[in-house]
C-alpha cells in the first residue's frame, strides 16, 4: 500500500493499468487526463495544486506522471481539480466518477465538461477501478508521524520534479 498521490503510488495506478482485461475494456480510449490534487497543507499538499497526467491510447497507458499546472493544461483533453476528500470518494468507490463531475465536485479546468461526460460515462467505472485497485493510503487516515513524513515526502518529490 502506496501513499496517495506520491510516485510510488502513481507506479502502482500504472501497474494496475497494464492488465490486459483493463487494456481491453478500455480499448476505445483515447485521450490525456490531467488531474489536480487542491492544495491542502493539513493533508500534506502544499500550494500549488498538485497536477498528474494519465495518457491512454486504445485503452494502453501511454504516459502517467505528475506534471505542472501549465504542462498538463498544455497538452490533456481534460483537466479536473477536486480536494484529496472527492478523489478519495472516487477511488474508494464511495461516489461515481461522473457524478463527482456533474456535481461540480470535480471541477473540469480545461476542456468541455459536457463532451467528458458524453465520451467517458460509459467507460468511467472501468476507468477508476485500476486505481481503487492500489488501495492507497489518504493522508487523513495517517498518524501525525505519519503525516509529517508524507508532507516530506510530497515537498522533496516536487522539489526533484521542479512542480
Amino acid at each position: 500500500m502506496a501513499n496517495y498521490a506520491t510516485p510510488k503510488w502513481l507506479e502502482e495506478v500504472r501497474q494496475q493499468f497494464e492488465d490486459t482485461g483493463v487494456q481491453e475494456r478500455l480499448k476505445h480510449m483515447n485521450y490525456i487526463f490531467c488531474y489536480g490534487i487542491a492544495s491542502d497543507p493539513d493533508l500534506g499538499i502544499e500550494p500549488p495544486d498538485l497536477y498528474f497526467l494519465h495518457q491512454l491510447e486504445n485503452g494502453i497507458t501511454k504516459d502517467m506522471r505528475f506534471v505542472s499546472k501549465e504542462e498538463g493544461h498544455d497538452i490533456c483533453t481534460w483537466c479536473l481539480i477536486a480536494p484529496i476528500e472527492v478523489w478519495k470518494s472516487i477511488i474508494t468507490g464511495d461516489k461515481k466518477f461522473i457524478t463527482s463531475v456533474v456535481q461540480v465536485k470535480a471541477k473540469v479546468e480545461v476542456g468541455d465538461r459536457a463532451s467528458l461526460i458524453g465520451k467517458v460515462a460509459a467507460w468511467a467505472d472501468y476507468y477508476v477501478e485500476p486505481y481503487g485497485k492500489t488501495n492507497p493510503k489518504f493522508p487523513d487516515e495517517m498518524s501525525p508521524s505519519e503525516l509529517k513524513e508524507y508532507k516530506k515526502e510530497i515537498s522533496d518529490f516536487r522539489a526533484e520534479l521542479g512542480i
